[in-house]
């Protein structure tokens, strides 16, 4: 049975990467220095909602929600760990994040994608993200909270 609870200590934050970074689409990312380096901003700024079954993370959401002026909200990563996929851990990460920001004050939820990362970007339609841009490879989604 998977929980859903949100972290915010640096060492836990780390740990939930490490578990998800052979899962990772740019794998520029797995590497203990970028991870290390990741952990302490989403620490620092970010919330940071994890699926854990058990005590051991499936996957993850880091999401900024912190913005009052323009209230949008911005997914900086969503991975479920190598194994995971199709269990709608996805799914529950996004419409947890998506539920928070909206308590938060946010009225849009904005998010960055490869665009050659085609599963990502159903992933995203699905959830009612529309394309807002691209810029060279990366596409930029958008949805009314």
């Amino acid at each position: 049975m998977l929980t859903y609870t949100h972290i915010a200590e640096e060492g836990e934050v780390r740990r939930v990467l490490n578990a998800c970074a052979p899962a990772f689409h740019d794998q520029s990312y797995n590497d203990p220095e970028r991870i290390a380096e990741l952990a302490k901003k989403f620490a620092q700024a970010a919330r940071v909602l994890v699926a854990y079954e058990q005590d051991e993370p499936r996957g993850f959401c880091a999401y900024y929600a912190n913005d009052a002026q323009s209230r949008i909200a911005y997914v900086s990563m969503i991975i479920v760990a190598p194994g995971m996929q199709g269990l709608s851990i996805g799914s529950h990460l996004l419409e947890g994040a998506m539920d928070d920001a909206r308590t938060c004050g946010m009225a849009h939820m904005r998010l960055e994608v490869a665009c050659d990362n085609e599963g990502a970007v159903r992933f995203y339609h699905r959830h009612g993200f529309t394309e807002e841009s691209v810029q060279g490879d990366h596409c930029f989604l958008r949805r009314p909270l």
